[in-house]
């Protein structure tokens, strides 16, 4: 059995969730969503980074998962840029947040993968940065190193924990989902 620990607060801003989490991210990826599009970062600490090394700005983000292998932070605005923030880990977490989640335990966890649209593309980018292109969506560009032709291609990794229903038939949901990372598809 895997336990998942958690910590939440309300009202706060991401820059704030992010300053509070800091000491989780020393390497983080952070998924963006605006208005206006859907963005990778690299975190470390309280800096959010762009493919050109950059200061990201966070003003008009409405969503946010940040992750690496052992926490994931995810951050959902409700009003005038404050929202809920939520630290999630197999590890045991304390401190960050104000408020403790009940515990998840989980019968099984299983590892799983979501592909990433486009294709490897030759660009002047940051070392430690990709980007991906497709003619129908435009171009995205990654915090992984080392994809830069046609065919490669990148997925983010997760994790799913399961519980057990108590029923009569011995049902299990999916009762959560952590973000773990990004890795490049071989092949």
């Amino acid at each position: 059995m895997t336990t998942l620990y958690g910590l939440r607060q309300e009202e706060m801003t991401l820059s704030d969730a992010i300053i509070a989490c800091q000491s989780c991210f020393s390497d983080g990826i952070g998924l963006f969503y605006s208005p206006e599009r859907c963005f990778l970062s690299q975190i470390r600490g309280c800096d959010v980074t762009d493919s050109k090394g950059n200061s990201v700005s966070l003003d008009r983000v409405f969503e946010a998962r940040i992750f690496n292998s052992d926490y994931e932070l995810r951050w959902l605005n409700q009003k005038g840029g404050k929202g809920i923030a939520v630290l999630l880990s197999e590890q045991e977490i304390a401190d960050y947040l104000a408020e403790a989640i009940d515990l998840l335990t989980a019968i099984e966890t299983q590892d799983h993968t979501y592909l990433l649209w486009g294709e490897g593309y030759s660009a002047n980018l940051q070392p430690g940065w990709s980007r991906l292109a497709t003619s129908r969506l435009g171009k995205l560009d990654v915090p992984i190193s080392g994809i830069n032709q046609s065919k490669q291609r990148i997925k983010l990794t997760a994790r799913e924990y399961f519980q057990a229903l108590d029923d009569l038939y011995g049902n299990a949901i999916v009762a959560e989902e952590r973000l773990t990372g990004l890795q490049k598809v071989l092949g």
